[in-house]
């Protein structure tokens, strides 16, 4: 065997392997999820909250947000309102400042970003005199349940300081885009997030629908500086042994991209911060969480490792189409019965069962194979952003669609 031959032998090997742990974990915490959630009784609202909604040029979409947060069945007295005003050009400062007990927050300078927003409206916040048991934190293109404010409150009263509200889609019937999206979502939501909530492991935070206790916060700052600020709160928290957990009931509705081409800038965007996470937080939580036989921390690790699952697989159809077309006899190594057993789990019984049991409709079915389709952009995001991981613009994904009209809050 030749070196190149080896070198293939032990990528294939390594690259099976990493499916394989990817695979696998998905696979065992989708039983958990296949069971309704049951939520835990309401606790009397308690909780004093501050809400933060980092905003650019969200005119448009930031009034129906203040509204549905103005209709919540928490006491209104209990939340307070912050809007950031991130350099903006349009009357998003305006739009805000028409809501009741809403602080708006102008912020100018080149170095825009939700980051740095955050920072900004954090330390202004903890420097208020006013007190707070826990901030809240949502997108200004958002919608939310009117139940949202009064579950994060009882999730905290149940000695839970980092919450993670359910990711739900604003617009899932604008196009097929939008439409496997919402899928892709309903899937992760109840297989994934369900699944480990009830396992017990740490939920991921989704960058908006989250809740933070303020001692948490206060004794983290907000050090981020990554583009993916949300997972990098979920590595420094786990190093502290602070995991979100996931709040089935509590719906926050997100507006997604109607076209392939922001859909894969915003997911090139979201793997650069993904992999700056992953080499920097991936030996430090598994070194922890083997020493601390913390399975929390481990799982934490695992998750860091799921872009580098997609380059395996990736590489690997290239590979396997390369022997089928241009290079006949090229080194090809069989993963054998039980990982294609376990791919074809992935491509069939996970997503058909998590898109079902959340929707209860066959039709969502008829879907699939699009799903299947497009997650394909997932592959080219991965490449893309491990090849240019220097580039660290922000990108501002344009935000006017409004609620579907079937969804009720």
């Amino acid at each position: 065997m030749g070196p190149l031959e080896v070198v293939l032998l032990a990528f294939w090997i390594l690259s099976w392997g990493v499916i394989a742990l990817i695979y696998g974990h998905a696979v065992i915490l989708s039983f958990f999820g296949i069971r309704r959630w049951t939520p835990n009784p309401d606790l009397p609202p308690r909780k004093r909250l501050a809400v933060v909604i980092p905003a650019h040029n969200e005119a448009k979409v930031l009034g129906a947000l203040l509204r549905d947060l103005e209709n919540q069945s928490y006491p209104r007295e209990l939340f307070d309102i912050y809007v950031i005003a991130d350099n903006c050009k349009d009357g998003t400062a305006d739009v805000a400042r028409q809501t009741t007990n809403t602080t708006v927050i102008v912020r100018t300078g080149e170095d825009r970003g939700k980051g740095r927003a955050l920072r900004l409206a954090i330390s202004t916040i903890l420097d208020s005199p006013q007190p707070y048991d826990a901030f809240v934190f949502f997108d200004a293109d958002n919608r939310v349940s009117r139940n949202f404010l009064q579950r994060m409150n009882t999730e905290l009263c149940n000695g839970h300081p980092f919450i993670q509200g359910y990711l739900g889609t604003k617009n899932p019937t604008d196009n097929w885009v939008t439409r496997v999206i919402y899928e892709s979502y309903c899937m992760t939501n109840r297989l994934w997030q369900l699944g480990k909530r009830r396992a017990d492991l740490p939920s991921q935070c989704g960058g908006t629908g989250f809740c933070v206790e303020t001692d948490v916060l206060r004794d983290l700052g907000w050090p981020m500086t990554s583009i993916t600020e949300d997972l990098e709160m979920v590595c420094l928290l786990a190093q502290k042994g602070i995991f979100p957990v996931w709040c089935h009931d509590a719906v926050v509705y997100d507006e997604k991209p109607t076209s392939v081409r922001v859909a894969l800038r915003q997911r090139v965007r979201w793997m650069r911060g993904h992999f700056t996470n992953m080499f920097r937080f991936f030996v430090p939580l598994l070194k922890q969480g083997v020493a601390k036989r913390d399975v929390r921390l481990l799982d934490c690790a695992i998750y860091l490792l799921y872009p580098m699952c997609v380059l395996a697989v990736g590489l690997q159809s290239l590979l396997w189409l390369l022997d089928l077309t241009l290079v006949p006899d090229f080194l090809v190594v069989s993963p054998g019965l039980p990982l294609l057993v376990l791919v074809i789990a992935m491509l069939t019984y996970y997503p058909a069962l998590g898109i079902y049991l959340e929707t209860r409709s066959i039709k969502e079915l008829a879907y699939l194979p699009l799903l299947l389709a497009f997650n394909w952009i997932w592959v080219v995001a991965c490449f893309t952003a491990l090849f240019t991981l220097a580039n660290r613009e922000w990108y501002h994904t344009p935000h006017d669609a409004t609620l579907d009209s079937r969804i009720s809050l």
